[in-house]
């Protein structure tokens, strides 16, 4: 079978422009010019579990071949997702709450209760007061500014995540203007409790994930999103050189085709409001996603505006030292 199809169906995911570059670079005269391959390609942000189960299938693809530099790049890429894999472990707190200092626990519940708080007073207020009076609106206004996606979200989410959410929400509290009014409201004094606990909760988080921040997380992943196109790009000159035949192209082919299918899977996701769920690298089998349930008051299979982060050029460190070896 020839593999023209495999290639044609993945032209479909290309982006349709602009064909321009992703982003800039300055030289002297302006001539230097810097982009992402990225660009050209309408992939979604795969998971790191996705993105190396495709990277097991290029390294199966390329067994006997003679392509020795796709093979070493796709192995270096391997590499990439094993350790940011493992920086992942360390930023989320999946090793347990032995990693954790003492009183973690005890203080996540507590900080917990203080956001539920938070949250029910102003729902309250909202309903006192009616949605349609001044302070009914401020009321709502607040609570949709602080808990965006409901405070449940913020609640459910990984000790060391939700401590960076508490960050964040206490500094829209700060910064917000809508949210001048926090006194009046009558919350302000759960907000500084709030603080006072999420302070405590990260110097107890403090032992865990060291050198394990959300920026060396985020800049992993985009490297490994990088790395996958960058291997797709390879594969599809070599298909191109070699006329879609033979055996090579045929095996490269179906390592296409995953991506594609991948990509696909990660798009029935966004569409149905869901948590995109990440897959075990080894087997290709979906592991089970925090958040199953579609926000409340929507369908679950409305339609989801791709966020930006996915839907927009990424822009990476093209140094391979983003993740260290862990």
């Amino acid at each position: 079978m020839r593999s023209d199809g495999v290639v044609s169906e993945l032209r479909t995911t290309l982006a349709a422009g602009p064909w321009g570059v992703g982003g800039t670079g300055q030289g002297k005269e302006g001539s230097d010019v810097k982009f992402e391959l990225v660009s050209f390609l309408n992939l979604y942000l795969f998971p790191t579990g996705r993105r190396e189960f495709c990277l097991r299938r290029f390294l199966k693809a390329l067994e006997g071949t003679e392509l020795a530099h796709l093979r070493a790049r796709v192995e270096r890429g391997l590499a990439h997702e094993a350790a940011t894999l493992q920086l992942e472990d360390r930023w989320l707190g999946n090793k347990g709450d032995t990693e954790h200092g003492p009183g973690a626990r005890a203080l996540d519940a507590e900080l917990d209760r203080a956001l539920g708080a938070l949250d029910e007073n102003l729902a309250s207020t909202a309903k006192a007061f009616g949605e349609d009076s001044p302070r009914g609106r401020a009321a709502g206004r607040a609570r949709a500014l602080l808990f965006p996606k409901g405070v449940q979200h913020v609640t459910h989410l990984p000790y060391v995540q939700q401590a960076a959410a508490v960050r964040a929400l206490l500094e829209r509290a700060e910064t917000v203007p809508e949210l001048a009014n926090l006194d009046e409201l009558g919350v302000a004094g759960i907000v500084e409790r709030v603080r006072e606990l999420n302070v405590a909760y990260d110097r107890a988080l403090g032992s865990r994930g060291e050198g394990a921040s959300f920026e060396r997380v985020e800049a992993a992943r985009k490297r490994g999103q990088t790395n996958l196109c960058e291997i797709v790009f390879v594969a599809i000159a070599h298909l191109v050189e070699s006329g879609y035949e033979g055996e090579q192209a045929e095996a490269l082919g179906e390592a296409l085709r995953e991506v594609i299918a991948q990509n696909e899977a990660i798009k029935r996701y966004y569409r149905r409001r869901r948590r995109v769920a990440d897959v075990d690298p080894v087997t290709g089998e979906e592991l089970e996603p925090a958040g199953e349930e579609a926000p409340e008051g929507l369908p679950a299979d409305a339609e989801l505006e791709v966020p930006a982060e996915v839907a927009e050029p990424i822009e990476v460190d093209d140094s391979n030292d983003a993740v260290d070896a862990a």
